[in-house]
């Protein structure tokens, strides 16, 4: 089951997006706004996410383009990808700014991805850009699950306080010669000498 992060905004409210990433600076086009940026610089911002497994990659996005910048690059960790000028959809001028937007829909990739916290860093080594409509996808664990490497119930790899992994599925009691370990919420081995 894949649920949806929302990173950006929808609506045309200038005042608050983009002091959610720790600044204000907006770009204004004639028919849309953008978190931007005059320079050549970094916006980075942490999310807190429901355990899952994998993430839709690269996320959809529109981006803006001042003259000058020929590419925009988002990263997380280990994944990077830049969005090129003219390589997306719908693309149109925006004359007060001097540059143009676009769109860059989801092309189906997924990616490894298990941590809680997901950091992205939107950068571009060009002049001036902007970003908005950040949509990324993550495909989450079963709810059993407090970490896991795939949607079912026996892809676990930690679970929740009161249950204990047992070969990849949470449990609340540990079968017979094991016990329920609360420090690791794990089944672990009786060692006894009288086996």
């Amino acid at each position: 089951m894949s649920f949806f992060v929302f990173i950006g905004w929808y609506n045309e409210d200038s005042a608050t997006p983009c002091t959610d990433w720790g600044e204000s600076a907006v770009l204004f086009c004639p028919d849309t706004n953008f978190c931007g940026k005059l320079t050549a610089s970094t916006w980075t911002k942490t999310y807190e996410l429901p355990p899952h497994y994998q993430i839709n990659w690269p996320p959809a996005i529109m981006i803006y383009m001042g003259e000058g910048t020929n590419g925009v690059t988002i990263s997380t960790g280990s994944l990077t990808h830049t969005y090129l000028l003219n390589a997306g959809s719908d693309i149109r001028d925006c004359p007060n700014q001097g540059g143009q937007y676009e769109t860059f829909g989801l092309t189906g990739g997924k990616a490894t991805h298990t941590s809680t916290s997901l950091t992205l860093t939107i950068s571009s080594s060009g002049s001036t850009y902007g970003w908005r409509e950040i949509a990324l996808y993550a495909d989450e664990c079963n709810a059993i699950c407090k970490a896991c490497t795939g949607p079912s119930g026996n892809e676990c790899t930690a679970c929740y306080n009161g249950t204990f992994l047992d070969e990849n599925t949470c449990v609340t009691t540990c079968p017979a010669r094991k016990y329920g370990d609360n420090t690791t919420n794990k089944c672990m081995r009786n060692i006894s000498h009288f086996e």
